[in-house]
């Protein structure tokens, strides 16, 4: 790295030569995050520039041409190639330097508090984490939680992504923080679940103890408490509340599944969230039947059994594709 970090200050004051740009442009091809180290480093001495040119003269037009002729409104960035020395070039190389110094030790300061970041996947099954802090949470499938091994500073922050319960110790000199690019969630020590999976248009906060502040990403905030729900509208840009309704919101990590006179479109929304499948009703007749039933650490064919001996339907199971296909069989209504 600190090779690269050479080649860049040599280019950006003119004295890169064709094998050293070739070395660079090898280097930037690698990743897109390279190339935003590039212009990141070239942004600042830009900036460098300016603020020096009260006192030393610089022809910032000629100095930078042949690197703007360089960044592809696509791309960012194409092949580099020897930029001639101008007048500037001491003063470039010494900002180059400078600048490159300052990025080298942000570098460096990233690197540690990377290693320090825990990031934890529940791919096929929920995971229980329990935090340096004593906070609990469980993740629910295909979900996500990154936090430090340690939390230090005014807050105890997290990100998620996806649907994680959380039991938060309390601590009113530290609030703790979950948030992503959508919302963030403040609470001083409190139980609740999140659900925010990427592709879902919504988001939602149930609590179950205490209280939260919900905000969204434009500063909207609303404060729940026991027993309300926040749900953040990601198309409408809406964030609303109410009062917590349904049985099943934790099913997910209480392994049970609670229908009291419930539509039956609501029985195979809820159960295909649970196991990951889409059910799909051949006909609207079905959607309004009533069903009463509870299952304990249900399996998806046990559900749909019941389900068809209780209601008297067609169940067709296809794993490939993730679907049930429920259809009407001679029902006596």
């Amino acid at each position: 790295m600190t090779e690269n970090w050479k080649l860049i200050s040599k280019f950006l004051s003119g004295e890169a030569s064709e094998d050293e740009c070739s070395i660079l442009n090898a280097w930037m091809d690698e990743s897109y995050e390279n190339q935003q180290k590039f212009l990141e480093v070239k942004k600042s001495l830009e900036l460098f520039d300016h603020s020096c040119k009260e006192n030393i003269e610089v022809d910032k037009q000629r100095a930078w041409a042949s690197i703007q002729r360089k960044i592809h409104s696509d791309r960012n960035i194409v092949n580099l190639k020897p930029a001639k020395k101008t007048s500037a070039s001491i003063f470039l190389k010494i900002a180059a330097i400078l600048v490159i110094g300052l990025f080298a030790a942000w570098g460096l300061y990233r690197a540690v508090y990377k290693r320090e970041q825990v990031h934890i996947v529940a791919q096929n099954g929920k995971k229980e984490l329990k935090l340096q802090d004593g906070s609990i949470v469980w993740l629910n499938t295909k979900s996500d939680l990154s936090y430090p091994q340690s939390f230090n500073g005014k807050y105890r922050k997290v990100r998620l992504n996806g649907e994680a319960y959380f039991e938060v110790s309390k601590n009113v000199d530290m609030p703790f923080v979950i948030e992503n690019d959508e919302f963030s969630v403040v609470v001083l020590g409190t139980a609740f679940n999140i659900f925010s999976y990427e592709k879902e248009n919504e988001i939602r906060v149930n609590v179950l103890s205490g209280s939260v502040s919900f905000k969204d990403k434009f500063g909207t905030e609303l404060l729940l408490l026991k027993g309300e729900t926040g749900i953040l509208n990601k198309t409408l840009k809406m964030l609303t509340k109410e009062k917590s309704g349904d049985p099943n919101f934790l099913a997910w990590k209480e392994e049970r599944l609670e229908f009291t006179n419930a539509p039956f479109s609501y029985v195979c929304r809820t159960s295909g969230n649970y196991f990951g499948y889409n059910f799909i009703l051949k006909s609207k007749e079905l959607e309004n039947i009533k069903y009463t039933g509870t299952f304990e650490k249900p399996t998806l064919d046990g559900l749909l059994e019941v389900l068809k001996n209780t209601l008297n339907i067609e169940v067709a199971k296809h794993q490939s594709t993730k679907e049930v296909v429920i259809s009407s069989g001679n029902m006596d209504q």
